[in-house]
């Protein structure tokens, strides 16, 4: 199973301010793409670690973005310190059926 490393600002989603999110990057994206495993609004299933959290979400296609969007949880901020604006770097992967 492919696993993706990579830093992104955290932002908030203008139609929603409490939704906080991270772009994945264009080529991680296509790959997530591919993977043909997607669910609803084109999402795709996945594992994410930040710091010492590790959690499952799904990341959905932002075609403004032209890329997939990962949504970042409270507790995830909280504990990795971070907020609207700061980096925070993730390892995600699929989670393929």
């Amino acid at each position: 199973m492919e696993e993706y490393q990579f830093t992104g600002v955290i932002y908030r989603w203008p139609s929603n301010p409490a939704m906080h999110l991270m772009d994945v990057p264009p080529d991680i994206s296509d790959d997530l793409d591919a993977t043909g495993q997607h669910g609803g609004w084109g999402s795709v299933r996945v594992e994410v670690q930040a710091g010492t959290i590790t959690w499952r979400t799904s990341v959905f296609p932002d075609s403004g973005r032209q890329c997939f969007v990962l949504p970042i949880k409270a507790a995830v901020r909280k504990a990795n310190g971070v907020a609207e604006g700061d980096e925070l770097t993730v390892c995600l992967h699929p989670v393929l059926d």
